[in-house]
This record gives structure tokens, sequence and C-alpha cells, in this order.
């Protein structure tokens, strides 16, 4: 949904214009396969070549959509049939090709909700209401949006954001209070204040210090993801 990726992202388009993705295993095998579905009216070199040119997904839609159609007639079944690729759809081009399908109701419900705070903040000022963070200074915080320590200590999502991005560079799984008290922000506290790749990064890197310190045999860890099991045969490679 809209909200489901103002939630993920604080800014959807600028994450969907990040060229990583193109580097992406299957990456522009599918992306080639789903334009050439959109734009079946497109012939399939014009289609590579602009995929070639914007690498992404997205970026490539939005030229085809603005350049004229060079078939006379609809690509068939047949022919897509022999550009579909056999592995699955990496999941980045998922969420770009759904971005692409709600960008409108996207940029419309971010404007709606930045209006919102916008007549929150002023309310709030007006009332005297508005928190300063301890930390950056900065004055015009609403209360109910700022993030707790574990001793009550009050701090703006900015900076816990910076303190868990630190913490993350310096291979550390918590992320403390900027103040004195050296408490640490619980996970509750902290799904609020950062993005969903930071706060997942925290996440495996807790885990994964929690099973190491258990101690146990046989421990073995999946080479692309976080997943861990205890396999005693060690020629078993499933």
């Amino acid at each position: 949904t809209a909200a489901r990726f103002l939630e993920l992202y604080a800014d959807p388009s600028a994450h969907f214009k990040q060229l990583a993705r193109a580097e992406l295993p299957g990456y522009r095998s599918h992306a080639l396969f789903e334009l050439l579905k959109r734009f079946p009216l497109q012939g399939k070199a014009k289609v590579k070549q602009a995929l070639e040119r914007h690498k992404l997904f997205l970026a490539t839609v939005r030229c085809l959509d603005e350049v004229k159609n060079t078939r006379v007639n609809k690509r068939t079944k047949y022919e897509l049939q022999q550009d579909k690729p056999q592995s699955r759809m990496p999941l980045e081009l998922l969420k770009e090709k759904t971005f692409v399908k709600l960008e409108s109701a996207i940029k419309t419900l971010k404007v709606e909700r930045e209006a919102e705070q916008a007549a929150r903040m002023v309310a709030a000022r007006a009332a005297g209401l508005l928190k300063e963070c301890p930390c950056c200074y900065g004055e015009d915080n609403l209360e109910d949006e700022m993030v707790s320590c574990g001793a009550g200590h009050l701090f703006c999502r900015e900076c816990v954001s910076g303190a868990a991005s630190v913490a993350v560079g310096e291979e550390k799984t918590l992320v403390i209070c900027p103040g004195d008290c050296e408490q640490e922000f619980g996970w509750r506290q902290l799904e609020v204040a950062l993005e969903p790749n930071l706060l997942s990064k925290l996440l495996q890197k807790r885990q994964a210090e929690e099973v190491s310190g258990a101690g146990l045999e046989d421990l073995v860890t999946c080479p692309f993801c976080p997943y861990v099991a205890i396999m005693e045969n060690q020629e078993d490679k499933v």
C-alpha cells in the first residue's frame, strides 16, 4: 500500500533511483521481461536500448512512456515466452514494480501527511508544547514523536537514527543514550525512529551475537542470509 511504502522509506522515489539495484542477480533479465509486457507496442530492441541506458526499471518506464510506439501489432505471448526468466524475480524489483503502480497514490498521501504534520506543529507551537532535543538542541519537536531511552530521556528521531548508524558502523548491537545515563534504547523505541533496513542490520547483529555467545556445537550459518542451524553432519549442504 501507499502507506506501507512511506513506513519503509522516508523518500520512496529517492530510494528507487539508487543504481545499486541494477546489479542484483537476475534484475536486468526480469526488468526486461516486465518492460516487454508493459510496452507491447514497443520493439524489443528499443526496450533493451532504453534499459541499457537508464539501468533501472522505474527510469526506463518513464522514458518509454514518453516515446512513440515502434510496432503496429502487440507483442505476442509466444514472443514474450522467449524472454521469460527462469529464476525468481528479485524482491527489490518487485517492490520497484509496485512503486510504479502506486507512485501517484504515494505522492498524494505524502502531501496530505505533510500538511497534517504542519498543522500539528502550528497548534503545538501556539500552545507552547514543542520540546527541545538535548542532543542537537532542535526546538521544534512534538513530544509524541520523540524517542525515549531506558531512563526516559527524550531525543528526536534524527539523533537516535544517527546514534544507531554509528553503532552499526562500530559493530555494536546496542544503541546507547546520547546523554550521560548510559541506558540503551529498547527495540520498540528503535522501531519508531529507524528505517527498516537499519533496524534489520541491528537485529541481525544482535541475533548473531546471541547465537555465538550460546556456545552451540555444530552451528553453521547460511552464506547468503543470517539463517543459522545446528548441523551435526557437516557434509550435509542442504
